[in-house]
This record gives C-alpha cells, structure tokens and sequence, in this order.
C-alpha cells in the first residue's frame, strides 16, 4: 500500500460505536477469547481496545452488535496497529462474505 493510499484510509469518515460490546477469538479458536470495546467503525474496518499481546498480523474472528438491527458473527479481520501502552487498536475487514459487506454498508449509511 503506498502512503497516499494508508492517508486516505486513514481519513475514511468513520462511525463512532460508544458502548458496543465485541467477542473476539483468535482465527481457529471455537470460542470467543475476550470481549472489548468497540471505539468506531468504517468499510474498512474498526477501531477497539485489544489486549497487549494481541499485535499487527492476528488474524481474529469478531462478533458484534451495532444497533438494534444489525448483527455481525464470527467475521474475519486483521490487527492493522495496537498500542500496547493503551490497549487502542485497529483491525481490518478481511475475507467477509458478501452478505456481512452488504449488511456493514447499509447499517453505515443509514447511520452516517
């Protein structure tokens, strides 16, 4: 990816989620391993508190709740970054199936 490209992501319009609960599991674990925070969502990706061990490259299952409507469950994304000092971290979509995306795209626009 070329530095315009991670700017642009970067400056993606994003959607805060405050109080929005996520399980998380490490791919290939059955059960969710921790439940955090979710801090803000976009296309791309979401931004939570991940636990310090948990760095760039884990690919992790993430089940969540937005609103009242909309659901997601066990859908593959990546830790982009994670500040272990703070726990504030950042994963990317990857691999979700169509109907995950075009699910994630009508809960952001009707909500942006």
């Amino acid at each position: 990816m070329s530095s315009v490209e991670a700017v642009a992501k970067r400056r993606s319009r994003r959607l805060p989620l405050p109080g929005v609960r996520v399980e998380v599991s490490r791919e290939g674990e059955p059960e969710p391993s921790w439940m955090c925070s979710a801090i803000d969502i976009n296309g791309d990706g979401l931004a939570l508190i991940l636990p310090p061990d948990v760095g760039p490259g884990t690919r992790l299952r993430l089940s969540f709740q937005p609103d009242a409507e909309t659901s997601f469950h066990s859908v593959p994304s990546i830790v982009t970054r994670q500040d272990p000092a703070t726990g504030y971290g950042a994963v990317e979509f990857s691999g979700w199936s169509e109907e995950n995306l075009i699910e994630l795209w009508a809960f952001l626009v009707s909500h942006l």
